[in-house]
């Protein structure tokens, strides 16, 4: 039952109800019993942006049996709460490029290299006439954050190419142990999606399983260095794709494709220019 996820976690949201960040994972299908390695992140996260105005970036992380859905949401012009007494703190670890502070103390100078999680913009105004006051930290933070791409390619590989056979299939399960009702020909091989429903009785679960199986047979494939370099081109796009913010910019951009005996490896390195700061009120980690 390790496949399934059993519980989703949402963090990080102060204005937006947690509940309403639940019924938007729900219309998108999210929730307890889904297949784990079915679960787009990207989509996820694309959706639940598109779908709550007040927040600007949503980070998907699935570890073991658990959805961690992490958010960071918009500060709204007019609509901030400035009693609240806070800093502005590094969302990533970056090289400054930018640090204004508009309210509050400046902890380091553009340049300077700052760790996730740092005080950037300290909540405290400070003079030699009079005692620091403590308020509302307010500013702008950008940072060059460094992303990497890597992954190697062979010339030499097999591929799965799909039968047009569909075969379907259901079983039950019991806490972490799972039985099929019908069984396939080991000697073919078969794409599986599975969809559970889940229900719990005096805190045993059980779950109806049903599974979809479309046939492959492998390929042998021979794939040229300037196949290989497309593919690596195309596959770091989509990641970078995922991974950064429309506020992202790209200011350097590296890349290397390194010779084996089997293939290549494709690196790419960004430096991008990215708003790091986000405000945490006093007391919050």
């Amino acid at each position: 039952m390790s496949n399934f996820i059993w519980k989703v976690n949402i963090t990080g949201n102060e204005k937006v109800e947690t509940s309403k960040i639940q019924k938007v994972l729900e219309d998108i299908g999210i929730h307890k019993g889904n297949i784990k390695f079915l679960v787009s992140k990207g989509k996820v996260a694309d959706y639940i942006r598109a779908n709550i105005y007040e927040i600007a970036w949503v980070g998907i992380d699935i570890n073991g049996t658990s959805m961690n859905v992490t958010i960071r949401e918009k500060i709204i012009s007019g609509e901030e709460d400035k009693t609240v007494l806070g800093n502005i703190v590094a969302t990533k670890s970056a090289v400054i490029s930018k640090i204004i502070a508009e309210n509050g103390t400046a902890k380091f100078k553009t340049g300077s290299y700052i760790n996730e999680g740092s005080v950037a913009i300290e909540g405290v105004i400070e003079s030699e006439l009079i005692e620091p006051i403590r308020v509302h930290a307010s500013g702008i933070l950008k940072g060059i954050v460094e992303y990497e791409f890597e992954k190697e390619y062979m010339y030499n590989e097999q591929i799965k190419e799909y039968t047009g056979k569909t075969k379907y299939g259901a079983g039950v399960g019991i806490n972490n142990k799972e039985f099929l009702l019908k069984y396939l020909p080991k000697e073919n091989k078969y794409d599986i999606n599975s969809k559970a429903k889940i229900f719990e009785i005096f805190s045993v679960k059980f779950s109806f399983i049903f599974n979809t199986y479309d046939e492959y047979i492998l390929k042998d494939i021979v794939r040229t260095k300037e196949e290989l370099v497309q593919t690596g081109q195309s596959d770091s796009s989509l990641y970078f794709g995922e991974v950064l913010t429309e506020d992202s910019k790209v200011v350097d951009k590296k890349v290397e494709q390194i010779e084996t005996k089997t293939g290549i490896i494709y690196k790419v390195k960004l430096s991008v220019e990215e708003n790091i700061g986000k405000f945490i009120r006093t007391g919050e980690n």
